[in-house]
């Protein structure tokens, strides 16, 4: 991994949750009050948490990592992260997104996928 990758994680990760759905709603909303901007920044991950969902939840190199290294090493799921959804978030910067999805929870994101104590899907219904 990159310095500069790390130390945008880092940064990243040293901040609540909610500056950094506003900092998301900045990209569009430039200049809006802070309300407007975290409104937006949810508008803008719950987007692409449906384009990006199953290319993060289906990657069990991902899955591996976050179960091994959650606790001890984030900034290396959060890197992994990054890497695979790089190429699917476009206007904002990856590391924003991948922190978000770090700090909501990715066993929580991926539930339908990770439910399983054998990384089966549980059942619906």
């Amino acid at each position: 991994m990159d310095l500069e990758k790390e130390k945008e994680i880092i940064k990243f990760i040293a901040l609540d949750e909610r500056v950094l759905i506003s900092m998301l709603g900045d990209y569009e909303t430039k200049g809006a009050s802070p309300v407007d901007q975290y409104r937006k920044g949810l508008e803008v991950l719950k987007n692409l948490k449906g384009d990006i969902h199953t290319q993060i939840c289906m990657n069990s190199a991902l899955r591996e990592l976050h179960t091994k290294y959650a606790e001890s090493k984030p900034i290396l799921v959060v890197s992994a992260l990054i890497d695979l959804i790089a190429p699917l978030v476009v206007g904002v910067t990856p590391a924003l997104i991948a922190v978000i999805l770090f700090k909501e929870g990715l066993p929580v994101f991926c539930e339908a996928y990770w439910g399983g104590e054998d990384g089966v899907a549980p059942p619906h219904g």
